[in-house]
């Protein structure tokens, strides 16, 4: 018998690609759970308007998924916002941590899972991260291994070696939402000043594209975006030259 995994996403904003986030997942796991917070909850508010609404990503989530499970949360802090899945988690085997920006590889999800469930290690940090910039045309690759599975029979121990394929959408975005993350962003003191502006809209080719280190992410780089899954080539996005 397969393991019991139940999925998590820590919600405020995320229409845009949490449609197919949440199809990439939802044949591997048992129930998806929802952790909104009607307020930014990464440590930093703004006088800027959410551009998505509650009931908008509420109906968007229940029209793509049955396994949905949907709880408000108050938050003010990532880790806390995060935390609140442990409440959900008992019975299951694992949890599978997504972003509403991160759409996994489907055809990886399953040996993913069999991996982390194989080992004596409790967390698990992805090694496979596309970062897209501006498109479906080109990606940025840094060494960044975000954790988005825990083995719930283990106490402790990480491994930063997972292997997953997660398409990464963060900084192909519309500018609507590009706009209001920086605002809101968990580390807003240390983004670069006018990275939108100078960087992100501009594109220069003689400097980092990172919005906080200048070492990585120095050139973005061409990506075939014919091996994607269909549930990317059908998204809306697919399409073009660039996200506005």
């Amino acid at each position: 018998m397969g393991a019991k995994v139940i999925a998590v996403v820590a919600l405020h904003y995320g229409a845009e690609y949490l449609e197919a986030a949440i199809k990439a997942i939802e044949p591997f796991v048992e129930k998806i759970i929802i952790l909104y917070s009607e307020a930014p909850s990464y440590g930093f508010t703004t006088y800027l308007e959410c551009p998505e609404s509650r009931e908008e990503l509420r109906y968007l989530c229940f029209n793509t998924s049955k396994k949905i499970e949907w709880y408000d949360i108050i938050s003010s802090a990532e880790n806390h916002h995060r935390g609140f899945i442990y409440r959900y988690a008992e019975g299951f085997d694992g949890i599978l941590t997504f972003d509403a920006d991160e759409v996994f590889e489907p055809a990886d999800v399953q040996g993913f899972i069999d991996y982390c469930n194989g080992s004596d290690k409790r967390y698990f940090g992805v090694d496979g991260y596309v970062n897209f910039w501006k498109s479906f045309n080109h990606a940025c690759y840094d060494g960044f291994r975000p954790i988005r599975y825990v083995n719930l029979h283990n106490k402790d121990g990480e491994d930063l070696n997972a292997k997953c394929r997660i398409y990464h959408f963060s900084t192909a975005q519309k500018m609507e939402i590009m706009r209001y993350k920086l605002e809101i962003h968990g580390h807003k003191r240390e983004i670069k000043k006018n990275w939108l502006r100078d960087i992100y809209e501009s594109w220069p080719k003689d400097q980092s594209l990172h919005l906080v280190s200048n070492d990585i992410w120095l050139q973005a780089v061409p990506f075939d975006k014919n091996g994607l899954p269909q549930l990317l080539k059908d998204h809306g996005n697919f399409g073009k030259g660039v996200i506005l």
